[in-house]
């Protein structure tokens, strides 16, 4: 896995833009043949402590470019919008796909608004969230004290049954525990005041979120506690949505029951409330918004332990979405 730069034109001066490429595979991470789910490439901005070159969500990167048929482009969290917009138009990029992982995500959600509407050099298909921050206010000090928690105490011991979860791990640990975290020569280094800053930006509410008017997938670990899934949508609602869920359970088992008599009753169809509730409070601009709850090494890391899943995934919702909006 080479890193590669780009230099982005600037009224200053060239900036240098470091990423790293994938191209699509014909078998997957797991040694399965891949069919694309999707036609467009992927703009991926990375969590906090990942560089282009971080060899634990490599499998991740991978997947994105071979679950899209197209190459995929990875990028670190602290890269300017702005200047990813531009490394897209100078590569001639059609149709994107902006995906972004923890704090990465805030950085897709920003090119994103950069780039929608008419007259964009390239149409974005979709924008995918992976635990994401920015979508509630928490304090600095508990979400510093919440990701420490998350990944020393917490994934640790939901991977203890999994073997293939327990080796990725330690991928990580050997990645970060004998040097810190690695980064590019000359790219800004994780400092102490540089992280204190991130971590402010971070623990806010994200003021873009309003104003996206493309797809959105969120994809929210149920143990994650640095981005939980709780504080974004109410329990109330989750709760409602459940019962409405176990109704619609069991009119399908009626339905298998009744066979072609099916089609003389008439029964009413049942929106989602936790969409209904994304869409009017998070995202209202957006016409679509669909939220996944992994349970499986379902905490914050489930997109590094989990790589081929999520990407396959997300994109099929985005792929669906298209679907049955051009049938309509």
């Amino acid at each position: 896995m080479e890193v590669q730069e780009d230099f982005i034109p600037t009224q200053e001066q060239n900036k240098r833009l470091y990423y790293t490429e994938f191209k699509p595979h014909e078998f997957s991470v797991s040694g399965k043949e891949v069919r694309p789910i999707i036609s467009a490439n992927i703009i991926y901005f990375g969590g906090t402590f990942e560089t282009p070159h971080t060899p634990s969500t490599a499998d991740l990167r991978q997947s994105w470019a071979d679950y899209s048929g197209s190459n995929s482009f990875a990028f670190m969290p602290t890269e300017n919008a702005e200047d990813v917009r531009q490394f897209i138009k100078g590569r001639g990029l059609k149709n994107v796909v902006l995906a972004g992982y923890s704090q990465g995500a805030m950085r897709a959600i920003e090119l994103a608004k950069l780039m929608q509407g008419e007259g964009s050099e390239a149409s974005v298909e979709g924008l995918v969230l992976l635990e994401p921050t920015g979508l509630y206010q928490q304090g600095e000090f508990e979400l510093a004290m919440n990701f420490v928690l998350d990944s020393a105490v917490k994934t640790p011991l939901g991977l203890v049954k999994n073997r293939e979860y327990i080796r990725r791990g330690m991928g990580v640990l050997r990645e970060f525990l004998p040097r810190g975290v690695p980064t590019p020569p000359d790219a800004p280094f994780l400092d102490a005041p540089s992280l204190r800053k991130q971590i402010a930006v971070m623990s806010k509410v994200h003021p873009d979120l309003g104003d996206i008017q493309v797809p959105v997938v969120l994809m929210q670990g149920e143990h994650d506690i640095v981005s939980a899934h709780g504080k974004v949508v109410p329990n109330e609602v989750e709760e409602q949505n459940s019962e409405r869920k176990s109704y619609i359970n069991k009119l399908q088992s009626l339905r298998r029951q009744l066979g072609k008599k099916w089609n003389e009753f008439e029964f009413p169809r049942f929106e989602d409330l936790r969409e209904t509730f994304l869409k009017q409070h998070i995202f209202p601009k957006s016409p679509y918004v669909k939220m996944m709850i992994p349970e499986r090494a379902g905490h914050h890391g489930v997109a590094i332990f989990r790589p081929e899943e999520v990407a396959k995934t997300s994109l099929y919702m985005l792929s669906r979405w298209s679907r049955q909006t051009s049938e309509k």
